[in-house]
């Protein structure tokens, strides 16, 4: 068995994605880390040199949110909260190590930095934050002590993800950092972007987006907004809007709608060339439909002219490039960068603005997890990723190349030697699915795997159904490394409906939650346990979260289910009849083709998928995990599943974390969900576990 366990998982340092400097010569970033033995989190402001690789620490305060380059002369700001709950906005050089100042405070919580160069004196500041009914920055601790615990609603969404919403929204803020007599720089006075827009716009809701939803452009800002009076229960409908703004010290000047015919989907991933002048998004057609591919949409000359083009598109307007983008970046002027999932990686790809007809975008890399890319440079991008055995790595990559020539930089744990992890750990396996095409799983095997010896197998399945379990260091609490590290050959299957795969692949898990996605699992399983020496599947456990917690639960009333030794669910569905009590049920109007009440075939759709069907048919020891502010799969559906195991007796247990959403975070709860899904499934499969064990409330 590894070393690597559990703990040194949630203790291995974090670094956030790299930004490079004006003269591509140094990258920015944070390190963070979590001690469990004292509780406490580190976070340090670190630059690295390029070329030498060493590392710099410029800064140590857990406070650290973001930070970014000033100027050429490689100043650098960061934003750190205070006690009072405002932040202050620091101000630092690379070359002057723990030499730093307040340039000014922020009256409030605030976060997402950007930072847009206007003159060699000034350069504008821009973040996010809550926003007060007169449009000024808010702080929470500002507000009065409540008496009283009422919420009342007269419209939707009364909840989202993890929080009660409150008349509290959410804006965009802009000021400057100018330069002082002294040299240094001095916070301006703050402004909302907003304060213009009669049309009382909020930034995608307060639990997600971040400095991806607005790019900065020395004549404004251009930022991501839904679409007013409309519920985000029901629909996805969002737009840009570009916001003038004439000098980063005054109110903000006249907004517009960036619109775009016969698009009503989500925008997202807004990005303006190094000119100024271009502005290119991501855009879906249908409203409600995520997992529809997003298309480029390009404005040449956006802040004068309201002409735009469709990147890679045929004749009928339609996607010639079957991936779907997540994030674009301008390159250069002409050139963008997109990052796509692409058989279980996020893979990087250049395109022109203006591309021959025909012209496909060009994979430049892809074999992890690319968290985000930086130009550095004319030629060159800076990529930050993971992946299974690396908790971090910076590559140096040259796009203009025809042969891409990729150098890495740095890596945490070096290729995951530092963890007694090495590449041959990993593979890919292919299988025939259901029907006629591929299914490829990721496979993480134990580090002194050998096929002549016996090893259990543990059957990991991701949420969505849109979505991938990706070659990355973190799979939203299903960690394959961690679960190789326990002894188990690990499987990963990529079933219908995964990302990565083209278009079709996703769209054909519409209507068939329980259909497809089950037999590719049910094929993957056959052929291991018929072709692959060493993986033992009569000693055998499957789990998931979310959807793969709903196929968990699945599973469990199916024969296949007594393939398994343990199961365990994760913040997963017990009902698809329960849809109503989601915070996003435009997803199940699409995914089960319109509301049962409306249509004979979307109340066909969702029967046939309900795992409750099959209640009676539940034999196999269960452990079930759920959140209490999950408000994406309610914790009615663990504690139905619970009930269910109590009353006929199968040998079960309730794992319940009061203070976390749809995912487990918080390192001390990580701990004991890893000690408590071994605790309970290892000895059924033969292995020990050396973890804490959590005794029973009851």
């Amino acid at each position: 068995m590894s070393s690597f366990t559990p703990r040194a998982y949630i203790e291995a340092p974090l670094r956030s994605s790299a930004i490079p400097n004006k003269t591509a010569s140094h990258a920015l970033f944070t390190t963070s880390s979590y001690n469990l033995r004292d509780h406490s989190l580190s976070v340090k402001l670190e630059v690295i040199d390029l070329t030498s690789r060493l590392t710099t620490t410029i800064s140590e305060d857990e406070k650290i949110s973001a930070a970014e380059w000033i100027d050429e002369d490689d100043n650098i700001a960061w934003l750190a909260a205070q006690k009072s709950g405002n932040t202050s906005v620091f101000v630092g050089n690379r070359q002057q190590k723990e030499e730093f100042y307040v340039a000014g405070v922020i009256p409030g919580p605030v976060s997402d930095l950007k930072i847009q160069s206007l003159s060699p004196e000034r350069v504008g500041i821009v973040f996010t934050g809550l926003v007060n009914s007169d449009g000024s920055v808010h702080n929470p601790a500002d507000v009065p002590a409540k008496y009283s615990s009422a919420k009342y609603y007269t419209s939707h969404v009364a909840r989202y993800w993890d929080t009660w919403t409150t008349s509290t929204r959410r804006a965009i803020f802009y000021a400057c950092l100018e330069r002082t007599s002294t040299g240094g720089y001095i916070l301006t006075t703050v402004y909302n972007a907003y304060a213009s827009n009669a049309q009382k716009v909020e930034r995608p809701l307060q639990v997600f987006g971040g400095s991806g939803d607005f790019a900065v452009s020395s004549t404004g800002i251009v930022y991501i907004a839904m679409d007013p009076g409309r519920s985000p229960a029901f629909h996805t409908t969002s737009d840009a809007y570009y916001v003038k703004l004439h000098d980063f010290k005054q109110p903000p000047g006249e907004t517009s709608r960036l619109v775009v015919s016969g698009f009503k989907g989500s925008t997202s991933s807004p990005t303006i060339s190094p000119d100024g002048r271009k502005l290119a998004l991501l855009k879906n057609k249908k409203n409600g439909a995520e997992a529809h591919q997003p298309y480029i949409i390009l404005w040449n000359d956006f802040a004068s002219d309201s002409t735009y083009s469709q990147l890679l598109q045929n004749e009928y307007g339609s996607s010639t490039w079957d991936l779907s983008a997540e994030t674009i970046a301008f390159q250069n002027d002409n050139t963008l960068l997109l990052l796509a999932t692409e058989f279980g990686a996020v893979s990087l790809f250049t395109v022109e603005t203006n591309p021959a007809v025909g012209i496909q975008p060009r994979k430049i890399f892809g074999q992890d997890m690319i968290e985000l890319v930086y130009p550095c440079g004319p030629r060159h991008v800076l990529a930050s990723s993971t992946s299974f055995i690396d908790n971090g790595v910076l590559r140096l990559i040259d796009v203009s190349s025809s042969s891409p020539h990729i150098e890495t930089i740095s890596s945490l744990s070096d290729n995951g030697k530092e963890f007694g992890f090495s590449e041959n750990q990993v593979a890919d396996l292919v299988v025939k699915g259901a029907g006629d095409y591929q299914v490829h799983s990721l496979v993480m095997m134990p580090a002194d795997f050998s096929p002549s010896k016996s090893y259990p197998v543990c059957f990991l399945i991701h949420g969505g159904p849109q979505m991938a379990l990706w070659n990355a260091w973190n799979n939203y609490n299903l960690n394959p490394q961690i679960f190789a590290s326990q002894g188990y050959y690990v499987v990963c299957p990529q079933f219908t409906g995964s990302t990565g795969y083209g278009q079709q692949f996703v769209d054909d898990v519409r209507g068939d939650w329980a259909g497809r996605p089950y037999k590719d699992i049910v094929a993957v399983f056959e052929h291991i346990k018929e072709n692959v020496e060493g993986a033992d599947t009569s000693r055998a456990i499957l789990g998931g979260l979310s959807y793969g917690g709903y196929m968990t639960n699945w599973i469990q009333g199916q024969p296949f289910g007594r393939e398994f030794k343990a199961l365990f669910t994760m913040n997963g569905i017990f009902s698809t009849n329960g849809f109503l009590a989601r915070d996003n049920i435009f997803f199940y109007q699409e995914d089960f083709k319109g509301l049962p009440w409306e249509s004979d075939e979307s109340k066909s759709l969702l029967d046939r998928a309900d795992p409750a069907r099959f209640a009676g048919e539940w034999k196999t020891p269960h452990l079930i995990v759920h959140t209490e502010k999950d408000f994406r799969c309610p914790i009615e559906g663990g504690l139905s599943a619970f009930s269910l195991l109590q009353l006929k007796g199968i040998e079960s247990g309730l794992l319940i974390f009061e203070d976390e959403h749809h995912l487990v975070v918080n390192p001390e709860n990580v701990a004991r969900l890893f000690d408590t899904i071994f605790g309970f499934c290892n000895p059924k499969v033969g292995l020990s576990y050396s973890g804490d064990k959590i005794n029973a409330a009851r």
